[in-house]
């Protein structure tokens, strides 16, 4: 990420401006309830990406779907800000997150039409697992990623072999 940008867990505090990113880069409308009812879910999980020079850029939400998966529920980054890192840097914090929780596996959806944020998620080693059609209010398609952190999360790290 550029160094005029921080990566930090987000709080309640945080729900305002979260709420702010998430009307104004997607597509769809979410309420401020649902950022609460994420942040309850899984404090640990939500993350905000900031200008140091004042202002939330970008926002995350995620929770634990089961005892081996957490969901992307909400990803977004401020129009102006997007193309700058901010998106990568939360999902590298999420994925640092999974892995010293011990889950090791991560899904999210995207609209099948959004090429920037499937090259995103692609880069960071997510694959393709299923179509979703309808999937958004306006009726359009989505897919699901998924990434697999490997078995533990917290052991997926390679280990030195004894010699």
């Amino acid at each position: 990420m550029s160094g005029l940008m921080v990566t930090r867990h987000a709080g309640g505090a945080d729900v305002p401006a979260m709420f702010r990113i998430y009307n104004s880069a997607l597509d769809d409308y979410f309420n401020v309830e649902s950022v609460e009812y994420f942040m309850l879910q899984w404090p640990r999980g939500q993350f905000v990406a900031e200008s140091v020079l004042g202002g939330t850029v970008g926002a995350l939400s995620s929770y634990i779907l089961d005892d081996r998966t957490v969901s992307v529920a909400l990803l977004a980054v401020d129009p102006s800000s997007q193309g700058r890192g901010a998106g990568s840097a939360m999902l590298d914090a999420l994925i640092t997150e999974c892995r010293m929780s011990g889950l090791p596996r991560i899904q999210l959806e995207a609209r099948v039409t959004n090429a920037r944020a499937l090259s995103l998620y692609e880069r960071k080693g997510f694959r393709r697992t299923e179509m979703l059609p309808s999937l958004y209010s306006d009726g359009g398609d989505g897919v699901r990623l998924v990434l697999d952190l490997g078995r533990g999360a917290a052991g997926s790290r390679p280990r030195p072999q004894p010699r």
